[in-house]
């Protein structure tokens, strides 16, 4: 959506003065040094304020359901963006807590859903083996069961912000002998049950990711996202829709892909040939302000 082609309503104006504001207040010169020095890309402060504001539902919620209108999510994207806000596993956790909606059991979203909302609980990906590259189903990490429990045994290269989260939304191997797409079964297993360690290490340019490591670790059946052996429909299913009709968003034309990724670089306007819009002087800012030449 082109901002600079759209006329905001007073009520979308005063929501945009007021999560500047609101950002302003969080997001301190403390918190982008942190971020700096750590390389998380998260703020626990700033996410829990994001919850307690309602941000959070907003974002995650349809606007039928009490969510942001598409203007609304806009302005939201733009400002969380020109914020610098290190929120880059909120779309993660959001990713994964729709599929579990979908997916899961009541008992399951019951437990989950509330703290996501409120920024309590954060959820991770554990998809990656570490001799498995890009090809998730290539899994080696097994999930055995015994009687209303499985025991999981493997490891996960790259499990970002684990350290900070609650669960991981682990790919398992529940059956050896079967085609590998026919195999899996996935988990939402708790990162403080025993037998599960995180390791921090670096990327090339230093932002922290992890190693998962789980040694006999044991969950219960309720903690099962999916069908067993259904895993390959679960992980497609939170690819392709979030379970209310959004869908991830794509790269943009001239949008550095890692600032996208961190979530504080606003993308090049495709509609603004004078250059005067607001999206644009927000795009020429950021770039500016992160000493990335345009």
């Amino acid at each position: 959506m082109d901002l600079s082609r759209v006329a905001l309503s007073a009520e979308d104006e005063a929501f945009g003065d007021g999560l500047r504001t609101f950002l302003a207040t969080v997001v301190t010169d403390e918190v982008l040094a942190r971020d700096r020095e750590t390389g998380e890309n998260f703020d626990e402060t700033v996410h829990l304020a994001l919850g307690r504001a309602g941000y959070l539902a907003g974002d995650y919620r349809g606007e039928a359901d009490g969510g942001f209108s598409a203007v609304r999510r806009r302005i939201w994207e733009l400002e969380i963006g020109r914020a610098h806000t290190p929120w880059f596993h909120w779309g993660t956790t959001a990713m994964v807590a729709h599929t579990v909606e979908r997916f899961g059991s009541a008992e399951l979203v019951d437990e989950v859903l509330p703290g996501v909302l409120a920024g309590w609980i954060r959820l991770c990906l554990g998809y990656t083996a570490p001799d498995g590259g890009s090809d998730v189903a290539t899994c080696k990490t097994r999930a055995v069961r015994d009687g209303d429990d499985w025991i999981i045994n493997g490891s996960k290269m790259f499990t970002s912000n684990a350290h900070n989260a609650q669960y991981v939304f682990l790919v398992t191997n529940t059956d050896p002998d079967a085609a590998k797409h026919h195999s899996l079964t996935m988990f939402l297993v708790p990162l403080d049950a025993a037998g599960v360690e995180i390791q921090g290490i670096r990327t090339v340019d230093g932002d922290r990711t992890n190693i998962t490591y789980y040694s006999d670790v044991r969950v219960a059946d309720r903690y099962r996202v999916g069908a067993v052996n259904g895993g390959w429909a679960v992980l497609r299913g939170a690819l392709d829709a979030d379970g209310r009709g959004r869908r991830p968003r794509r790269p943009r034309r001239g949008e550095s892909g890692r600032a996208r990724r961190l979530g504080v670089l606003p993308a090049r306007p495709r509609h603004c040939p004078t250059g005067d819009c607001d999206e644009h002087a927000g795009y020429v800012r950021a770039r500016r302000d992160r000493s990335d030449p345009a």
